[in-house]
C-alpha cells in the first residue's frame, strides 16, 4: 500500500507524460494472454471509457479498444488494469477478470469460457466490459487521475482516455471487474441482462 494515500499531495508527473515503464508499474492485475507477432500494441492502439451508468451500488461502462495501426492485430483474453490517483498514488483496486458480455451479464459457459481472438483491422475496435463497486469516493478520497489498460501479459497498458472525467468516483480501494476482449455486439443478439 502506498505511504501517506490519504494526504494530498503533489503529482511528479501528469498522466499524459508516463512512460512504458511507469505505466506498467500501475498494473495492479495482469493481462491473461501472451504477447504474440500479431499481438496489438500500445503504440498502435488507443483505449477510451464511454459514459458509465450508475445501477445498485455499482458503476458500469465500456472501454473501447480501437487499432490505430497500419497492419490488422490481435486481442485475447482479458486484459490487465490499474490506477493512479490525482495525487500521485497507485490504486489498491480490488480486481477480478470475469466473464462478463457487452451488456454486463455473465456469459452462460462461464465455468470453461476461453475467450476467442478478436482481430481488428485497422480502425477497428473491441470492447471491454467494466464495472466497479465497493469503496467508491466522496468529496474527501484521492480522485482517480488515471486508469491503464494492458493489452497482453509483460507489456507497456494503454492510457484509458477520458476515464477521470467519467469513471470520477473510482477510488483507492475500490473492486473492478473486467470482461474479455470482445466484439460490441447487437445488445438485441443477447438476453438483456443490463443494468
Amino acid at each position: 500500500m502506498p505511504t501517506d494515500w490519504d494526504r494530498a499531495q503533489d503529482v511528479a508527473t501528469p498522466a499524459m507524460g508516463l512512460n512504458g515503464d511507469q505505466l506498467l508499474d500501475l498494473v495492479r492485475l495482469p493481462a491473461t494472454a501472451d504477447t504474440g507477432p500479431g499481438t496489438c500494441s500500445s503504440a498502435a492502439t488507443t483505449a477510451e471509457m464511454g459514459a458509465v451508468e450508475a445501477a445498485l451500488g455499482s458503476r458500469y461502462a465500456h472501454i473501447t479498444v480501437t487499432n490505430t495501426g497500419s497492419q490488422a492485430c490481435t486481442l485475447q483474453g482479458y486484459p490487465g488494469i490499474g490506477a493512479r490517483g490525482a495525487w500521485d498514488h497507485p490504486f489498491v483496486l480490488q480486481v477480478e477478470q470475469t466473464a462478463l458480455t457487452p451488456t454486463f451479464g455473465y456469459h452462460p459457459e462461464t465455468e470453461s469460457l476461453t475467450p476467442e481472438a478478436v482481430l481488428l483491422d485497422p480502425g477497428e475496435s473491441a470492447v471491454v466490459p467494466f464495472r466497479y463497486t465497493g469503496d467508491l469516493g466522496g468529496s474527501d478520497a484521492e480522485p482517480l487521475d488515471a486508469l491503464v489498460l494492458q493489452l497482453a501479459r509483460d507489456t507497456p497498458p494503454v492510457l484509458v482516455q477520458a476515464a477521470a472525467q467519467q469513471a470520477f468516483d473510482l477510488s483507492m480501494f475500490t473492486t473492478v471487474s473486467v470482461g474479455p476482449f470482445q466484439l460490441q455486439h447487437d445488445p438485441d443478439d443477447e438476453e438483456d441482462s443490463s443494468p
